[in-house]
């Protein structure tokens, strides 16, 4: 299977690129950050933006799966407008190029944080609750991957 991982030289996107390669996938990373000279070995890197139409429609181009692990973190400073240009816009901009190019099967990491800050374990059971900013885009994003699954009972993610 040809796999784009968007996000992968962060720490999640470094260990499951190995795994998947180990799997005998064959791996197109697409990311803002250069790629290690070892990453540059076992697949084939794209410096891009999830927020550019045409980084990540050249990146798609003929995969049969996206996972994607891009998105703005908890970082000092972020703006509520940055979370959302990242983890809102980027996921409306990936969800119209992977409809363009048939693309039906997509892995989204979202965050815990979509539930706010909870006493008990969390699980996918109880309602969503963000308490702050990164947890609001988060959530936003996966109603547009909930909302684009609903529009075609082929599509999976």
């Amino acid at each position: 299977m040809k796999i784009l991982i968007i996000g992968y030289t962060g720490f999640i996107g470094q260990f499951l690129t190995k795994k998947l390669i180990e799997k005998v996938h064959k791996i197109i990373g697409l990311d803002l950050k250069l790629p290690s000279e070892a990453q540059k070995k076992y697949c084939e890197c794209i410096t891009g933006n999830i927020l550019s139409t045409d980084d990540v429609l050249k990146a798609a181009q003929g995969v049969d799966m996206i996972i994607t692990l891009a998105a703005k973190h908890h970082d000092f400073g972020v703006t509520r407008e940055e979370f959302f240009k990242v983890n809102e816009g980027g996921t409306e901009i990936l969800l119209n190029c992977v409809s363009k190019l048939g693309i039906k099967k997509i892995v989204f990491y979202s965050t815990v944080a979509v539930y706010g800050s909870q006493k008990e374990p969390t699980s996918e059971s109880i309602p969503p609750a963000p308490d702050n900013d990164y947890g609001e885009s988060k959530l936003a994003a996966e109603k547009l991957i909930q909302k684009w699954v609903k529009e075609d009972k082929n599509r999976c993610a």
